[in-house]
């Protein structure tokens, strides 16, 4: 009962797992979960090439990211007790982790509890895109990512490959597996 509150309309971008990569496609785990005691909840932000974790109190106030930038969300879990988050975690160049936190501890204050894959690095170093916005003709800002060949060489020139990808309902993100 009662009247609806609009309590994310601040922020203006995607509530949920909209990031994709070529090793997933869009999806994860839960799009919300109460805070053990009713007071908010958690779910996931999907911007610029992130799935983020935040939560929020019930009435709108303390928006809080838990998650830095340059990650990729895959699923978030909290303990009935409300004593632990434990959440699926990647980046460009670390395979998706299991990290957990205790609620209330300041954004990212994460322990990992895995180390899934790191030999990936050692045996063949994952390469961290760069990232850029531009303009369309329309004036509408498209965000993109650059990544060079190995070796790179500012001086030289390159041919350009563009792959067109995500958007306007997914985005590419930020995932090395």
């Amino acid at each position: 009962g009662g009247e609806a509150i609009d309590v994310t309309g601040a922020l203006d971008i995607s509530v949920g797992y909209d990031t994709l990569s070529d090793c997933h496609d869009v999806g994860g785990g839960k799009n919300l979960q109460w805070k053990h005691d009713g007071s908010g909840f958690y779910f996931p932000v999907s911007s610029r090439g992130d799935t983020r974790l935040y939560s929020i109190s019930i009435d709108g106030a303390d928006l809080i990211a838990l998650t830095a930038t340059g990650h990729e969300l895959g699923s978030f879990s909290i303990s009935n007790e409300g004593k632990a988050v434990a959440i699926q975690i990647s980046d460009w160049k670390m395979p998706s982790q299991i990290m957990v936190t205790a609620p209330g501890t300041i954004a990212h204050n994460w322990s990992s509890v895995s180390n899934h894959n790191s030999w990936l690095n050692d045996e063949s170093p994952m390469q961290q895109p760069a990232e850029f916005t531009t303009r369309g003709n329309d004036g509408y800002e498209v965000h993109g990512w650059m990544i060079t060949p190995p070796g790179f060489d500012e001086t030289s020139t390159y041919p350009a490959v563009i792959y067109v990808h995500g958007g306007p309902a997914a985005q590419y993100g930020g995932a090395s597996v």
